[in-house]
């Protein structure tokens, strides 16, 4: 029996427009509700989802609060299956083991009052009369790398769920790692320690026991308590005499840890608005730079390349960091900035541009358009790369198939237009029938015209052959785009604009003391109804 899922979304199309937008998008998290409802309380951020869910990366809109994104640390445990765990777990506490706190009765009778009963993804295992004593080793053991950091224990320490210790496993499971207040001083050792390489330090304090990986049911059930940072471990001390005060245990790795990836990477985000920083998160997810290095050699139906990004003056160290694992792909350009109201055409977020620097590559980037053709032999139909002849059937009469190539594809450096036949492909129909009633030769032309770009250059042609013997080739199309009026600009402080008019050098306003002509001015009025402290 075949089961079939008809929800719509669950597969769904990467966009690699830069490197920051693909990570964003591996890590987002959808609610299985409807869009359309207008109840609050699944939009709101809960506390229970702090250091695993962004509170600030959400879209707006109706989507608002329903689509989420994992933090900085956070990671979904991918599981073990529970016939290795219940192995696992009889090696190391088993009755024949050095630690025997779990043992296997005979009887079926009812567990008595001092029993606990240990269950495994949710199957009995065992019994216990040390759930205390049980949970403490198997810490201690996963503390150790003697057991899977994904392994969680849960032993509710107070109603009716005190009786039952849950050791889970399973796959889907969000956990975020954090320090051990008892190791603290262990993993400062270990990171000041100069012998130890950079990529090897978060593996040793694993192995090292200081880092451990917590899911919200056990930190609740263990009764945790995170410090944000290390310098509230002195409560500790402070409050050592007040039994009743909860101790801190555990201590998070850094207080950005609450924050997504583009979250992280806004400058002085602390000084906007919130609503600043959510739609800037949303904005960066369409800002364009380069897909990734090997661009050229991709077949990604759309590519956009700017010819000169450019590192920002102010950056965060997750920025710098990302750039660095990206290979140095950078997003944005660092123009000369200038708030000033002029003559009034950057009312409303327009802003002007300056027509020299344009023409010195400001703001310029490549688009590459890729055409797709595979030719398929279907039951009667034979498809192949060729120009059709005059008579074939649904021939393009106002295509030109002039620059096509002797193979029916046309040539690399080819300056091509609107309306060119880019891939020529007949397809022999044998089933076609004249007007008399007799069967005979006929082709259709199936051939790829460019539409809806003005004028471009063939970059690349592509082929391949599938494993049924199907031709396959791809035609990438690149023309430049330069900065018009209506384009959209933004910032890092979500202050986000449109060209409104692009001037003259000499029309631009100058600086007295330095002589200094800004590319583009913004809007004096634009700053303070937002608040956009950081933009200062």
């Amino acid at each position: 029996m075949f089961i079939f899922n008809t929800h719509s979304g669950v597969v769904q199309n990467l966009n690699r427009v830069n490197p920051f937008a693909v990570q964003s998008f591996a890590r987002k998290i959808m609610t299985p509700l409807k869009k359309e409802g207008k109840i609050p309380t699944p939009r709101q951020v809960h506390l229970s989802q702090q250091g695993l869910v962004c509170c600030v990366e959400t879209p707006e809109g109706q989507a608002c609060g329903l689509i989420l994104v994992l933090t900085l640390f956070a990671r979904i445990g991918l599981g073990i299956p529970t016939h290795v765990m219940e192995h696992i777990i009889t090696v190391s506490v088993g009755p024949k083991s050095p630690s025997p706190l779990v043992y296997f009765p005979e009887t079926t009778a009812p567990p008595r009052e001092e029993e606990v009963v240990v269950l495994i993804n949710g199957k009995i295992f065992g019994m216990t009369r040390d759930p205390a004593g049980l949970e403490r080793v198997l810490v201690d053991m996963r503390r150790m790398s003697d057991l899977p950091s994904e392994m969680r224990v849960v032993w509710c320490r107070e109603g009716p769920l005190k009786r039952y210790l849950h050791i889970n496993s399973d796959c889907s499971a969000a956990m975020r790692p954090v320090l051990c207040a008892d190791r603290i001083l262990d993993a400062v050792k270990i990171i000041s320690n100069k012998r130890i390489p950079v990529p090897a330090i978060w593996t040793s304090l694993i192995d090292a026991g200081c880092v451990e990986y917590l899911d919200k049911e056990e930190e609740e059930a263990r009764k945790l308590c995170v410090a944000m940072r290390p310098r509230q471990l002195m409560k500790n001390q402070l409050h050592a005499s007040n039994a009743n005060r909860r101790k801190y245990s555990h201590v998070e790795l850094d207080p950005t840890a609450i924050l997504g990836l583009l979250a992280s990477i806004i400058p002085y985000s602390d000084l906007n608005q919130s609503p600043r920083n959510m739609y800037f998160t949303s904005m960066v997810k369409a800002a364009l730079t380069l897909p990734c290095l090997d661009y050229e050699s991709r077949v990604d139906m759309h590519q956009y390349a700017v010819w000169y990004p450019q590192k920002p003056l102010a950056a965060t160290r997750v920025y710098d960091f990302m750039i660095e694992q990206c290979g140095g792909v950078t997003g944005g350009q660092v123009p000369i900035w200038c708030i000033a109201t002029l003559d009034g055409h950057n009312m409303e977020d327009s802003v002007y541009v300056k027509k020299g620097a344009i023409d010195r590559g400001l703001f310029m980037m490549t688009y590459f358009r890729t055409f797709f053709c595979e030719a398929k032999n279907r039951g009667s139909e034979e498809e192949k790369f060729a120009i059709p002849p005059e008579t074939a059937i649904g021939r393009k009469g106002r295509a030109n198939y002039s620059k096509l190539g002797p193979d029916g594809i046309v040539p690399v450096g080819t300056e091509v237009r609107e309306g060119d036949v880019l891939i020529s492909k007949v397809a022999r129909l044998t089933d076609h029938f004249g007007e008399h009633g007799t069967q005979e030769e006929c082709f259709q032309d199936r051939s790829i015209v460019l539409k809806k770009i003005p004028k471009g250059v063939v970059h690349s042609v592509t082929h391949t052959t599938r494993g049924n013997g199907s031709k396959i080739v791809w035609v990438k199309v690149r023309c430049v785009r330069r900065p018009e009026v209506g384009d959209k600009f933004a910032s890092f402080a979500a202050q986000k604009g449109t060209i409104g008019q692009v001037i003259n050098d000499e029309d631009m306003p100058q600086s007295l003391s330095s002589g200094i002509i800004p590319d583009v001015v913004m809007n004096t009025h634009a700053i303070p109804s937002r608040s956009k402290c950081c933009c200062l």
